[in-house]
């Protein structure tokens, strides 16, 4: 090595030390993450993979979408047991997020799961992040009301109440809320309250012919889109012709189309209307009609239930009341039923979620080899109760307390079933009525 190559490399090496030198910040940050995840016990693998998905987000969308994205991929990926998914909450979303996020945690965990919490904590990004962009040209208070009136519309959405509603509004720091369950939506309200898109467009979507309870379901839907998902990440326009298709197939025509598109802020999407769908409420639909995500996981009736899957293709398969026999595992089915089946369009349901259609108290969870398999029974005061058959397995045990939404079994095909769905029976007083009538989305 000559006597320049020697000068050069010890002159890299110094170099190098300086750089190491001028990162102790970043050292810093790498300790904590693996002690962080020693304490923990999860697996280091699983937690850097999310950590390195979350920084992919990160490079190509802002912040908050970002986040929003790895909070569903944890979510959604039916790999992970409960016990790692509550890990990665834990530790990347909530103590990763920082300090005195972990702090809100703890002292309200007590009434909100870890997921309930992230999903909460997104919305908030979401709002916020949202109101950035949209509400910059107005005044602090008109900012935080419309903030604080977006965060109510998904706590009523979830069917929050009581201590869970009460603690996340405070944690949370949403104040001024304007408590209205969905369908009572006002197009005043959203004149008065929405962002600046929605209060310059929002007279075109009244005069298209669509409630503004359908409006808000459509908007929920199309904002919750998931990247490398629902539209191509990293294309450009890949999200906007997502929300475009969502849009189309939750419309009757074009004028509402154009009017949702502009109240959601969006442009230049003439070219993307794909022919209208059927409005998420419209009325006098039967058997068949499909319940996208926003209607079933997030709308609650006026009797205060929600529906009993988020699966955005499932469909009523079978009504309530006098119907005709069909070949079943066991021989036939009923000729009286005394629920309604749900099943899914494009293929089944099998390994979905069964989700409780209210809060209440688990009663039974057992089997039935020529009837209803395997089912759990909640109870959910006011004389309702709720059972859920033919699944694969239940994830509760008798005695527990659930919530609206919380999942109470997987949906298969176990009893006298003539296939994988979800075997829905609501009792009133101790007598069965049709369940459409107390759940929103399936008319």
């Amino acid at each position: 090595m000559s006597n320049d190559e020697r000068i050069e490399a010890v002159a890299d090496i110094y170099k190098y030390a300086k750089d190491v030198a001028a990162n102790k910040t970043y050292g810093k940050e790498l300790d904590g993450t693996t002690k962080l995840v020693k304490e923990s016990g999860m697996e280091p693998g699983l937690y850097y993979a999310y950590k390195e998905m979350q920084s992919n987000f990160k490079a190509s969308m802002e912040n908050y979408e970002a986040f929003d994205q790895t909070f569903l991929a944890i979510k959604n990926d039916k790999s992970l047991s409960e016990q790692e998914k509550n890990s990665l909450y834990h530790n990347l979303l909530i103590k990763g997020n920082d300090e005195a996020t972990w702090k809100k945690y703890t002292e309200i965990s007590d009434k909100v799961t870890a997921e309930e919490f992230v999903d909460a904590l997104t919305q908030v990004k979401y709002i916020k992040g949202i109101g950035k962009e949209e509400l910059s040209d107005e005044t602090g208070a008109e900012q935080a009301k419309a903030e604080a009136t977006e965060f109510s519309k998904y706590l009523d959405m979830m069917g929050y109440t009581g201590e869970k509603r009460a603690a996340l509004e405070d944690k949370f720091g949403f104040y001024s809320m304007i408590r209205q369950d969905p369908q009572n939506y006002t197009f005043d309200m959203l004149k008065n309250e929405g962002n600046t898109y929605e209060r310059d467009a929002i007279s075109a979507v009244e005069s298209s012919g669509m409630s503004a309870s359908q409006y808000n379901q459509i908007k929920t839907l199309a904002n919750r889109l998931q990247a490398g998902v629902d539209y191509e990440k990293g294309k450009s326009g890949a999200k906007k012709a997502a929300q475009a298709k969502i849009v189309s197939q939750n419309v009757n025509n074009y004028d509402q189309y154009a009017a949702v598109m502009s109240a959601l802020g969006l442009k230049r999407f003439d070219s993307l209307y794909s022919s209208g769908g059927k409005l998420p409420e419209d009325s006098g639909l039967n058997t068949g009609i499909n319940v996208n995500r926003s209607s079933a996981s997030q709308k609650t009736s006026s009797a205060g239930f929600v529906n009993p899957t988020t699966a955005s293709n499932s469909v009523v398969t079978s009504g309530y009341g006098g119907r005709n026999a069909v070949k079943t595992s066991k021989g036939y089915s009923s000729t009286n039923h005394d629920g309604i089946d749900i099943g899914g369009t494009g293929g089944n349901l099998n390994g979905q979620a069964a989700d409780s259609i209210g809060g209440g108290k688990v009663t039974e969870v057992g089997y039935d080899e020529n009837g209803y398999g395997n089912y759990v029974v909640v109870d959910h005061g006011n004389g309702y109760t709720s059972l859920y058959g033919h699944l694969q397995k239940a994830t509760v045990k008798q005695g527990d307390t659930v919530s609206a939404g919380q999942q109470v079994g997987v949906i298969g095909s176990t009893g006298n079933s003539s296939g994988p769905h979800l075997h829905l029976r609501v009792r009133k007083n101790g007598q069965s009525i049709d369940p459409r009538t107390v759940i929103p989305g399936y008319k």
